[in-house]
């Protein structure tokens, strides 16, 4: 019954054919229910090729490289380059490039030794004089030993800027030829004045900071990644001490040295191991820790952070 009712809404009878009251079946096997973008694939295509509309291209985005640089980028990437062309020239005549400094020399002597490595020596490794450790301080300290140089030759004066240059023989002093041809104020306020201007471009702010976030987010990205295998490297190194650093801040104010309950605590253990410590000057005479407690009329017991008000504030 169904491939009547198929047969007949899928057969079409020809112009001049008679027409039958019982409509004939088709088999179903000879009917091509294939759409018809798909009749002309062959079998053994993989891909279906879409037909292609030429306007299409038109709203596609275009990723192609640019290599056109903006007027803006232009300026920023100058001023960049000035800059780092400042500060090496302010890191030359000031000596603080890599290798001016004359302690990084193997022939620079530090006099008293610095304390003995807490790694092994390598071996065969050239042994150096350490000092005897921290209980040794002041007493390893022998003055004939100090080296002191003696008088340089080199000669300096004052020049018209108001600046000492150092000349290496007095012929070069006639000369006014110094070792390091030190910038005059003038020179040295144009640079800065120029460094002022650029720290206060708004361009450049907005670049450094996205180029600052960017970092930022490279940074994020390699620790959510990694950060298992870095802490697994670093306790792997032998003598290992980096990765439980603690910074030192020796900026420490009485008020942040202990809290109020602490404070407490220390002023009872005080009243009860040495109350004869004279601890204030009131009323021309010196008074001990007891003392003061009798004036107030007070125990070691009776003593709260309520009963005495106390604030931790020095």
């Amino acid at each position: 019954e169904d491939n009547k009712y198929l047969a007949h809404e899928t057969y079409k009878p020809q112009a001049g054919a008679p027409i039958s009251a019982v409509a004939t079946p088709v088999p179903i096997a000879s009917l091509d229910t294939t759409p018809e973008n798909l009749r002309n694939v062959d079998g053994n295509a993989a891909i279906m090729e879409e037909p292609t509309n030429e306007n299409d291209n038109n709203l596609r985005p275009n990723f192609a490289p640019n290599d056109e640089v903006t007027r803006e980028l232009k300026e920023l990437y100058t001023n960049f380059q000035k800059c780092l062309d400042l500060r090496e020239k302010y890191m030359r005549v000031s000596c603080q490039r890599v290798g001016d400094n004359p302690s990084d020399k193997d022939d620079w002597v530090i006099y008293p030794p610095p304390p003995p490595p807490s790694w092994p020596a390598p071996p065969g490794g050239t042994k150096m004089r350490v000092s005897d450790g921290p209980g040794s301080i002041g007493s390893d300290f022998v003055r004939e030993e100090v080296k002191i140089p003696g008088q340089c030759d080199m000669w300096y004066e004052l020049d018209d800027t108001g600046i000492f240059q150092v000349y290496e023989t007095k012929d070069e002093v006639a000369r006014k030829n110094p070792i390091i041809q030190v910038p005059t104020p003038k020179e040295y306020f144009v640079d800065l004045d120029f460094i002022l201007s650029v720290i206060s471009d708004g361009p450049t702010k907005s670049f450094a900071f996205r180029r600052l976030k960017y970092l930022e987010s490279k940074w994020n990205m390699y620790i959510l990644l990694n950060e298992y295998e870095e802490l697994a490297e670093a306790k792997r190194v032998p003598h290992r001490d980096f990765y439980n650093v603690r910074k030192v801040d020796t900026h420490v104010h009485h008020s942040s040295c202990m809290n109020q309950k602490h404070l407490l605590r220390f002023i009872k253990s005080k009243m009860k191991k040495t109350p004869d410590d004279v601890v204030i000057f009131r009323d021309g005479k010196n008074l001990t820790l007891r003392q003061v407690f009798e004036s107030l009329d007070l125990t070691a017991y009776d003593l709260s952070i309520d009963t005495l008000d106390m604030h931790v504030s020095f």
